[in-house]
């Protein structure tokens, strides 16, 4: 599992999504370069890789990228519990996190599965299909049960949901 420190409120523009032949999923909370990321890499196979990029500075997320899977399930995880706007910041210094490290980044191995409805994608950790709070920036939602991150959804526009099923 994966426990987030706390929320960064600060606020950064909306994400930008792109869904293309190539990557099915990418997300940033940014315009421009950044001068470094960390990449949680979470899946742990060759068919199975979502990367979370992360400041290495303060451990807030900057991005995500969903670069393949083979698991699918249903989007039927009710939307529930409290929302916070915002993004998830990890603790890079934790032990979990030291455990994990290989790199430039850090490898969680761990159930992954997709759901696509019209109007979002939704990417499940760890075989958990609940959550009882969220993080929302913009169009993307983190997931969590207290402080797990149990899963992502990202609103699509029905362009992008189109192109996403030329994945499946």
């Amino acid at each position: 599992m994966l426990t987030i420190l706390s929320v960064d409120q600060c606020t950064y523009p909306d994400p930008v999504i792109e869904v293309d032949d190539y990557i099915p999923l990418s997300v940033r909370t940014y315009s421009g370069l950044l001068g470094g990321v960390l990449y949680l890499r979470l899946g742990g196979s060759k068919t199975n890789l979502l990367e979370l990029l992360l400041s290495p500075e303060s451990g807030v997320v900057r991005g995500i990228t969903l670069t393949t899977f083979d698991k699918m399930h249903t989007s039927n995880i009710p939307e529930e519990g409290v929302t916070e706007q915002g993004l998830p910041i990890f603790d890079l210094g934790s032990d979990d996190f030291k455990r994990l490290e290989s790199g430039f980044g850090f490898d969680q191995h761990c159930p992954l599965s997709v759901g696509l409805r019209d109007d979002f994608v939704e990417i499940e950790l760890f075989g958990i299909s609940s959550y009882n709070r969220a993080i929302r920036h913009g169009k993307m939602v983190f997931l969590l049960n207290g402080m797990e991150l149990v899963g992502v959804r990202v609103e699509l526009s029905r362009e992008q949901a189109k192109k996403f099923k030329l994945h499946l």
